[in-house]
């Protein structure tokens, strides 16, 4: 559900709402590390992988924004900032299977920015058809990646909370 309001601020909003979205998603996420749902790396790692490929293809003029020649607009980066925290949460369930994630892929990233095209968020340097195919096979391959990242991360977590158990237990005998 927060997810989708950021989404709605930022695509919506863009650059007049940016300026309060950003610092809800900094208290959701701050929220979401102190209560321990989520490590800051789960979260910036995956974003940074996600405005990574939205900067290459705005780079490349396959995204095109009103504000923005180079770079993707603020807005964009929060927005990513805001997906990636939903990847160990509402969205983890997609990760557990690589097929379901690129299948998720496939369709639910694609549609997001068809539907920020549609609301004059994002432009296309291409045919709207081409665009749509190409964002398909991207997120298909690139979502799953997104959820790699991520559960690297709680496996170095586990990996140290278990280093840390064992340690405490052998010097306990």
């Amino acid at each position: 559900m927060a997810n989708n309001l950021i989404w709605v601020g930022c695509v919506i909003g863009r650059e007049e709402y940016v300026w309060i979205v950003a610092p809800l998603v900094i208290i959701y996420i701050s929220i979401l590390v102190v209560n321990s749902s989520i490590r800051i790396e789960q979260v910036f790692i995956p974003a940074f992988i996600g405005i990574t490929i939205d900067s290459l293809l705005t780079l490349v003029g396959v995204y095109q924004f009103a504000n923005a020649n180079i770079l993707p607009p603020l807005w964009l980066l929060i927005l990513w900032i805001a997906f990636a925290s939903s990847l160990t949460s509402s969205l983890s369930f997609l990760g557990r299977r690589k097929i379901v994630a690129s299948i998720f892929g496939a369709v639910g990233v694609p549609i997001n920015y068809l539907a920020g095209a549609g609301l004059d968020a994002v432009s296309f340097g291409h045919s709207y058809f081409i665009t749509a195919i190409g964002l398909c096979a991207l997120w298909a391959a690139c979502l799953p990646l997104l959820f790699y990242a991520t559960q690297v991360q709680v496996a170095k977590i586990r990996g140290s909370l278990w280093d840390k158990w064992s340690k405490t237990k052998s010097t306990n005998y």
